[in-house]
């Protein structure tokens, strides 16, 4: 993990060979954010950039890749219409949409760093979301923010599941669940780490093949049983 200048990554893969996998640290992410809305959006007023600032702030810190990916779009969209915005949406989409892997905390939920992903974006969306990116000395003011934020989650909360809106950890649990009654004559034995399931609607079947033998995700929630 480093900061976006290359000279860093040049000199590990000198020395140390290719990495598995290169992170830019979420701080200087932000940093950048903060400097190339200053710079390249000048006919909006201030209080304009920080929602802009926001919205990026927002969406690297979206946990879905569904979610993302869909979040993105809209907000290059909304950057490229706007003449006063169009160079920033530019920016963005060519340095940073593009290899979102590196950035986006959807793409690195499994690399054993972010067990307090979760956290981290909490904190992130009550700072930028909810005190405009500015410091709260009152006890009074900062108690209301979170009864704020509490509200949204719990209405948020609330309207996925009266929509009936099954989020991807919502199908990964119905699925740990379902695979608990399939019937043992279903599932044929193959090597020490494949089976064949017979499927239960169709004449169909599944290849089922054991990658790890540990979670990479420490406290993961999801965890098999």
């Amino acid at each position: 993990m480093s900061d976006d200048d290359p000279a860093y990554y040049n000199a590990w893969t000198s020395v140390m060979g290719p990495a598995q996998n290169q992170l830019l640290c979420a701080w200087h992410v932000i940093q950048n954010f903060k400097k190339n809305i200053r710079n390249k959006v000048h006919a909006k007023p201030q209080n304009e950039k920080e929602k802009i600032l926001e919205k990026c702030v927002s969406l690297m810190g979206e946990q879905e890749e569904e979610n993302f990916q869909r979040s993105a779009k809209l907000l290059l969209e909304e950057l490229v219409e706007d003449p006063d915005t169009r160079e920033l949406g530019d920016y963005l989409e060519k340095y940073y949409m593009k290899r979102a892997n590196v950035w986006a905390l959807c793409y690195r939920k499994h690399l054993g760093i972010n067990t307090n992903m979760y956290l981290e974006a909490l904190h992130k969306k009550i700072k930028y979301s909810y005190l405009n990116g500015k410091k709260v000395r009152r006890l009074d003011l900062a108690i209301n923010v979170l009864m704020k934020i509490t509200r949204d989650i719990v209405f948020e909360r609330i309207t996925k599941v009266a929509e009936n809106v099954e989020t991807t950890k919502m199908k990964i649990s119905l699925s740990h669940v379902a695979s608990e009654t399939i019937d043992h004559c279903d599932i044929q034995f193959k090597t020490n780490s494949s089976w064949r399931v017979n499927s239960s609607t169709s004449g169909n079947y599944c290849k089922v093949t054991r990658s790890k033998t540990k979670c990479p995700v420490e406290y993961c929630p999801l965890s098999c049983t």
